[in-house]
């Protein structure tokens, strides 16, 4: 049998297993039924926590698509907390397909620590549906196109899903993250490929939209990201626009532990 528990931070939920045997065998279509929310255990995504090939630990990260993503910020929070019901120690090195990520301890929350991100673009302006949007593009483990608007609740998913599939950002697309400030408040609704849906929250959107905000608004370190459940740090440090030992933190939930 294979252990799996299923873990969440803010509402961004996913099932982990133990792989270091490689007994579950990599195949998009039964992880997308296995993250299938009606007829599966129901999750964001999937997570393989594995032996690295240079660092100690691997994680390899599925979306509800079945397809593998390079990154994943709460995800990460949730590895951590796993790999340490699994014997590991608080200061993990953990190596993903966006490189390789710190992960420690700080009381009762876990920090990572990502690889720098990159700036894509400043302002691209698309237009949908003939209505012209500014977007940031920045790369943070993943792309994400920053878009300062607020369509109101009942058009995010639509607008994010046609944003994500516009020709500029084909083949692979990006997630697209909706931000509204109200005054020292950063409010953030996330549309996430792979589960082509809005998602509760997103660690490297966090991240995207701080780096964005501290651009466009000239906000200092750390930031406060508030999704729909609660709210998030983002720290790094600035040399213009280049933005090092950027860190997001958090406490993922354990929901239950069980076998395959």
């Amino acid at each position: 049998m294979i252990l799996y528990e299923k873990y969440h931070h803010l509402g961004n939920d996913f099932i982990l297993i133990d792989n270091r045997d490689l007994s579950f065998k990599v195949d998009p279509s039964i992880i997308a039924k296995l993250c299938h929310r009606q007829t599966g255990i129901g999750g964001d995504g999937l997570i393989l926590l594995q032996q690295g090939e240079k660092d100690p630990l691997r994680m390899r990260i599925f979306n509800a698509d079945g397809k593998e993503a390079t990154s994943c910020g709460n995800g990460l929070l949730c590895f951590c907390s796993f790999a340490e019901t699994l014997g590991y120690r608080q200061d993990l090195v953990i190596e993903t397909l966006a490189g390789s990520v710190r992960g420690t301890k700080d009381g009762d929350k876990i920090v990572i620590e990502i690889p720098d991100p990159h700036i894509v673009s400043l302002e691209k302006i698309i237009e949908i549906d003939h209505q012209v949007i500014s977007c940031m593009w920045l790369h943070t483990g993943v792309d994400h196109a920053v878009v300062f608007y607020d369509p109101g609740s009942d058009d995010w998913e639509a607008l994010g899903r046609k944003i994500r599939h516009h020709p500029f950002f084909a083949p692979t697309g990006v997630n697209v993250d909706f931000v509204k400030m109200a005054q020292d408040q950063i409010e953030v609704r996330t549309y996430e490929k792979g589960v082509e849906a809005m998602t509760y929250a997103c660690g490297t959107g966090a991240i995207a939209v701080a780096i964005a905000v501290a651009i466009r608004h000239h906000w200092q370190s750390p930031i406060m990201i508030s999704f729909a459940l609660g709210t998030a740090d983002v720290c790094f440090k600035r040399d213009g626009d280049h933005f090092y030992s950027v860190q997001y933190q958090g406490s993922p939930t354990r929901v239950f532990t069980a076998h395959l």
